[in-house]
């Protein structure tokens, strides 16, 4: 399931900030709360097109992370690395004429 058409009856997202197609990552609110901003993360398309995870009435759901700064800056920075790995990683296999990343 795109991170996209994930029902946002708990966590409403406002900006998806990394979605590789398999893995995703947004930037929203948790039950209305305006105020307290949350990162939010969820498996798109694992265990089937659903995703990961789920609530208990199968539907699908975002992983939220701790209410904290911490969490927020460390999080983004992991983003920008995975990014950038990735990125590399597509430059390399091609350069080598290996197998490509699948694109999303």
């Amino acid at each position: 399931m795109k991170p996209e058409d994930v029902p946002q009856k708990y966590f409403e997202v406002t900006k998806i900030i990394y979605n590789n197609g398999e893995f995703a990552v947004a930037f929203g609110y948790y039950d209305g709360d305006t105020a307290v901003p949350r990162l939010a993360m969820r498996w798109n398309h694992y265990p089937d097109d659903r995703g990961f995870p789920l609530l208990k009435n199968q539907e699908p759901a975002w992983f939220q992370l701790p209410n904290s700064s911490v969490w927020f800056s460390k999080m983004l920075q992991a983003v920008n690395e995975v990014q950038a790995f990735e990125v590399q990683m597509k430059d390399e296999f091609k350069h080598e004429g290996r197998l490509q990343l699948r694109e999303y």
